[in-house]
């Protein structure tokens, strides 16, 4: 029904075959078996081997995303893309299923030296991830590429990102009102630089979107889902993302565990940001 790596944009018209092929989509959804839910998505089981994300007018920068690395790499640990429906408003996008059980919820009860196994699996994988080539010459991710910075809101960028130059104007294109000039000068001349690498970057890595299975006391990473925030990215992007749930008030000890040998440390710049996070919108 779904061919890969294509999306089947169907008109509102109520076309027969148009509505048998969405009420057989909505009925496998009716009867599968719902993995998540939250912010308008949900990501439900549809098949042993198959999964569909659904929500008004998704980001098909996660497919887009998924489409390059699968034809990078035949073994990389997520989801293979297997098509997209839009009719109505409502995107269905079908993908393979990474089977486990998320890192989050294992995460409570593991111990230390489960945490560091965890860890360097992990590092393993965003090396390889960053050693796959760049979708293009354009700093972002989807068709047409661009920059999406995933705050209290996502913010995206207006046109194409060509250098981190343009990417560090793209951070700073939405202040508040009452920052002075003279201090948003001072954060883009002092604070953000334009020496690093570009490389593909999840850009939502958090235990919640990291599959893990626990075996006679061993964890063993199976795969990393939720790549709607992918793409090509300044090197400290990963490090900075990853932390952006962190809260002085929890005692989550994920920042301890960061897989820095496979996406770098970056205190400086997550300090940059810190202070970025109270003036853009």
């Amino acid at each position: 029904m779904i061919g890969n790596e294509t999306t089947k944009d169907l008109p509102s018209a109520e076309d027969p075959e148009d509505l048998v092929m969405i009420s057989r989509i909505d009925a496998l959804i009716k009867r599968g078996k719902q993995l998540y839910a939250s912010g308008g998505r949900t990501v439900t089981q549809i098949t042993s081997d198959i999964v569909v994300k659904t929500g008004e007018r998704l980001d098909l920068n996660e497919m887009t995303t998924l489409e390059h690395i699968h034809r990078a790499s035949k073994s990389f640990p997520s989801p293979r893309p297997l098509g997209s429906v839009l009719y109505n408003g409502v995107t269905y996008f079908f993908m393979t299923l990474v089977e486990g059980t998320s890192l989050q919820e294992l995460w409570p009860s593991l111990r230390a030296d489960q945490k560091i196994a965890a860890r360097d699996q992990l590092s393993t994988i965003l090396l390889d991830l960053r050693n796959l080539p760049l979708p293009s010459t354009q700093i972002g991710g989807g068709i047409p590429t661009r920059c999406k910075d995933v705050r209290r809101s996502i913010r995206s960028s207006s046109g194409p990102v060509y250098n981190e130059d343009d990417f560090n104007d793209f951070l700073l294109s939405t202040i508040i009102p009452r920052v002075a000039q003279t201090y948003q000068d001072f954060i883009r001349t002092k604070c953000l630089h334009s020496r690093h690498r570009i490389v593909m970057t999840h850009g939502d890595l958090h235990p919640r979107n990291i599959m893990a299975a626990l075996h006679d006391g061993h964890v063993e990473i199976k795969g990393i889902v939720d790549w709607e925030a992918a793409g090509a990215y300044p090197e400290y992007w990963e490090y900075v993302k990853s932390l952006n749930t962190m809260s002085s008030v929890d005692e989550e000890d994920w920042c301890h565990y960061l897989p820095v040998e496979g996406m770098g440390e970056h205190c400086k710049e997550w300090a940059v940001d810190m202070v970025l996070e109270t003036i853009v919108v």
